[in-house]
């Protein structure tokens, strides 16, 4: 039942008014059936009952009472201390929260765009740039790597917090992550903001720059600045369309050292990004840590054993919903 909840149930007073006309419930079950593709009917049928008129008003009150039941037993984190028992819980716990893509299109503020863009355009590796030219005032298409490096970033600053508490620093720092629910259960306007800057990033070919350039490695870093990542490491290309099973991956992830990392997705393309779309992922491997976390779907606490398991769903869930092919990992250090 759970995928096929809403991932915020919050209204605002002018969603609240819409509702009683058309279903602000019914109109992201549309949205979330374009981003999660193997629940996409289901959502779809919630959304044809929830977007009829007096039955979908009813149908919407009944899922927000139902959705806000099971999330505060199961979802929310707990606003008092922990006790030992509880944040065994946390630990154990599938899903650290669920998160989607909601929100992701719409409009955009082009002096903002323009701001990130420019700062993006000073601070560049080679062989990339940030084109004006490209700035748009309206988004499609997803903000999964606003989203990503948002979450990297927002993992960083929690370590930062348990590094200074004594204790159990695994237990802490997952009570911090459950509770970026809330910001990570849809996109906003400062994602769209964010990935129309990263979107008018271009590749300039150039023989004349001597070695081999890695540019997808330099695109990737050239995001990263925004956030004043360092990318310290990066693997080898894994073709997905070629892996046929969990362990052909297990070899790849069990050669990656520890880290933090951005999974970057793509269907290459010979244009000026060297990509015809692509998808961004993150995955953490740390000591007595393992976590996954999808924009469309939000945060996994692996277990010790089922890394490999959920980085071969996620590869081939993205081949099949998107096309993408072509997968690398690039370990992030704050500067």
């Amino acid at each position: 039942m759970n995928n096929y909840l809403l991932n915020n149930y919050n209204l605002s007073k002018w969603e609240v008014l819409q509702s009683l006309f058309v279903s602000e419930y019914g109109l992201r079950h549309l949205a979330h059936s374009k981003t999660q593709s193997q629940y996409k009917w289901g959502h779809r049928i919630i959304a044809a009952i929830e977007l009829c008129p007096v039955i979908g008003l009813i149908a919407s009150i009944i899922e927000g009472l139902i959705a806000r039941c099971i999330r505060s037993n199961n979802i929310e984190a707990p606003s008092h201390p922990k006790s030992p028992s509880q944040t065994s819980l946390i630990r154990n716990r599938q899903w650290l929260f669920k998160g989607a893509q909601t929100g992701c299109t719409g409009a955009v503020l082009i002096a903002k765009v323009e701001s990130i863009r420019a700062k993006l355009d000073i601070e560049r590796s080679i062989g990339i740039q940030f084109n004006q030219e490209k700035i748009i005032d309206f988004l499609e298409g997803g903000t999964c790597t606003a989203m990503s490096l948002e979450f990297l970033d927002s993992y960083f600053n929690a370590k930062k917090i348990n590094i200074k508490k004594p204790g159990d620093r695994s237990g802490m720092l997952l009570d911090h992550l459950v509770k970026l629910n809330q910001k990570f259960s849809s996109s906003s306007e400062e994602m769209r903001n964010r990935q129309a800057a990263y979107n008018t990033i271009e590749v300039q070919l150039d023989s004349s720059l001597g070695d081999p350039v890695d540019y997808s490695k330099n695109k990737i870093q050239s995001l990263a600045n925004y956030h004043s990542f360092v990318i310290d490491y990066s693997s080898s290309e894994i073709d997905i369309n070629k892996l046929d099973h969990e362990a052909e991956l297990s070899k790849e992830v069990e050669a990656l050292p520890e880290g933090a990392f951005l999974v970057r997705i793509l269907k290459p393309a010979d244009n000026e990004k060297l990509e015809e779309h692509g998808h961004s992922l993150v995955y953490i491997k740390e000591h007595g840590l393992g976590l996954f976390y999808d924009p469309n779907y939000g945060a996994r606490n692996l277990s010790s054993s089922e890394h490999p398991k959920i980085l071969f769903e996620g590869f081939k869930s993205c081949f099949q919903s998107f096309g993408v092919s072509k997968a690398r990992f690039y370990r992030f250090q704050p500067a």
